[in-house]
């Protein structure tokens, strides 16, 4: 168990980076921090509100977050010492989506091969609203922007990513005038190209296995989930 002393600021969320030696910490601000001492490298400014999901991209590189508002950003991240005249690292892309970000994270893998740099990157964003999509980016749309020679606040996001999500989970619609709202309550990615899906009522939820990709590895357009049964898990194509 690691302990570090208590700061000022409130931490909301805690993720580890895939590397095992930092940590990004979510409070009103993200805090990117060194394991071992848990000394701070860098501090993300951009969020209204307290962190509410933070997660990390297979390879390290990127970070993304979101406050419980309908943004999210993606982080470009650099492991550099915070004395460093390059410590602060910059936001790559954001999304707006239509209602606030309950959850998000990133798909696991997505590399060619042992070692190298995954061509795109993909999340997934769950919504308050229950709607529930799967986003892939290039990663040369996700370049970090070039090293200012002067250590300044982060810029703008350089990339704007599309509202409308690259594969859409949706839940069959139900008999006309059948009672009791249903939406799709959570999600995780339980592998490359398959998601984990909660969803029905939070009295009785159900779970899906969801494939999100075609054979050739592009998201597939829509994944319908079937109505919720008396099963408690289902597999949707």
């Amino acid at each position: 168990v690691h302990t570090f002393k208590a700061g000022k600021a409130a931490v909301h969320r805690l993720c580890l980076a895939p590397d095992g030696l930092h940590a990004a910490l979510g409070g009103s601000a993200i805090r990117l921090v060194r394991r071992e001492g848990w000394k701070r490298l860098a501090r993300l400014p951009g969020h209204a509100e307290p962190v509410q999901c933070l997660s990390f991209s297979p390879d390290g590189r990127y970070l993304l977050s979101s406050s419980g508002d309908r943004h999210l950003t993606l982080w470009s991240v650099s492991y550099a010492s915070a004395s460093s005249s390059d410590a602060l690292e910059q936001s790559a892309a954001s999304l707006a989506l239509e209602a606030d970000v309950v959850s998000a994270g990133f798909r696991p893998g997505g590399g060619s091969g042992e070692g190298e740099a995954p061509s795109s990157y993909a999340f997934f964003a769950l919504a308050a609203d229950g709607r529930l999509g799967v986003w892939s980016v290039p990663a040369s749309t996700l370049a970090p922007p070039k090293k200012a020679k002067k250590k300044k606040a982060a810029a703008p996001p350089s990339a704007r990513l599309p509202p409308a999500a690259g594969c859409a989970v949706s839940i069959a619609p139900g008999e006309p005038g059948a009672g009791g709202e249903e939406r799709i309550l959570c999600a995780a990615f339980s592998g490359e190209h398959e998601l984990l899906v909660g969803y029905g009522s939070p009295a009785r939820p159900h779970f899906a296995r969801v494939s999100v990709a075609l054979p050739g590895g592009e998201l597939k357009p829509e994944v319908v989930l079937p109505r919720p049964s008396e099963g408690l898990l289902a597999a949707a194509d």
